[in-house]
């Protein structure tokens, strides 16, 4: 017994139609994608002393955790440095803005988190996407909005240097800051 083909090709051409549907909608694309973020391990980074991110993070106006921007360096061997305060000195080490009335303004605070620890959150940042091409960025002419990051950074020889305002990355960032500036 044979089938008649328009018998079958029936579904398969109401099935074509509701998937084109489906995908302009954005209902096939997975919502992490649709909402900015990039998943997935682009590379696994070791552990390595010369491993190193650096991260300025610009405070949204009114946040009542951070006032003032903050920079967080982050080193391989499990070294975390943290600034924070009106200071061009938080910014930028070698600032020769001298006479800025805010310039003693800066606190500094070293904690050490161990090597293995460090190598988790480097991973977190490179799941986050700071690595891929099309990483969600604040592109050239547009005003950036806070929250936002400058993101420095040297895994496994590969580096970037990134301004962000995904919320992905600005959650591991606030998250980071959170936890160094509790202690």
């Amino acid at each position: 017994m044979a089938f008649p083909a328009s018998r079958f090709l029936f579904p398969v051409r109401r099935l074509v139609p509701c998937l084109a549907l489906l995908a302009a909608t954005g209902c096939v694309v997975p919502a992490n994608v649709r909402n900015g973020d990039l998943n997935g391990k682009q590379f696994e980074v070791s552990e390595s002393s010369l491993n190193w991110a650096e991260i300025v993070y610009t405070p949204r106006k009114g946040d009542p955790d951070f006032r003032f921007p903050c920079r967080i360096t982050l080193y391989g061997s499990g070294e975390v440095q943290f600034r924070t305060g009106r200071s061009p000195l938080v910014i930028d080490d070698f600032s020769q803005k001298v006479n800025d009335p805010y310039w003693n303004e800066i606190v500094v605070d070293r904690i050490h988190i161990g090597d293995e620890a460090m190598r988790d959150v480097f991973q977190q940042l490179i799941e986050a996407g700071i690595f891929y091409k099309d990483f969600h960025r604040i592109s050239k002419g547009e005003d950036p909005k806070p929250p936002m990051a400058r993101i420095r950074a040297k895994f496994d020889g590969k580096d970037t240097l990134r301004v962000v305002d995904n919320r992905r990355v600005i959650r591991i960032v606030e998250r980071i800051l959170g936890q160094v500036a509790r202690r």
